[in-house]
């Protein structure tokens, strides 16, 4: 991500982040495609600053640690990866 965050401060759409590499998944060749998670406004409501407290007190149970918060619209969220053995 701190890649996606580079070519965001130069201006780049976050919806155009992409990243696309051949790599090892459990020792075998694979393709793997990175593509940027734009935080939208309904993302703030668990993920933003002003939490309610009734969902804070939730997420604190379900995810204890979780550090996926004060992100503002238009902040890269996360990404969604996929990853896909090559055949032999």
């Amino acid at each position: 991500m701190p890649e996606f965050e580079r070519r965001k401060a130069n201006g780049k759409p976050v919806t155009l982040l992409e990243h696309y590499e051949v790599t090892t998944y459990h020792g075998k060749p694979a393709f793997r495609c990175l593509k940027a998670i734009e935080t939208q406004p309904a993302c703030l409501r668990c993920h933003g600053e002003d939490i309610p407290a009734p969902i804070l007190r939730k997420l604190d149970e379900l995810y204890p640690g979780d550090q996926a918060r004060g992100f503002q619209v238009g902040d890269i969220g996360g990404t969604f990866t996929v990853t896909t053995l090559l055949e032999e």
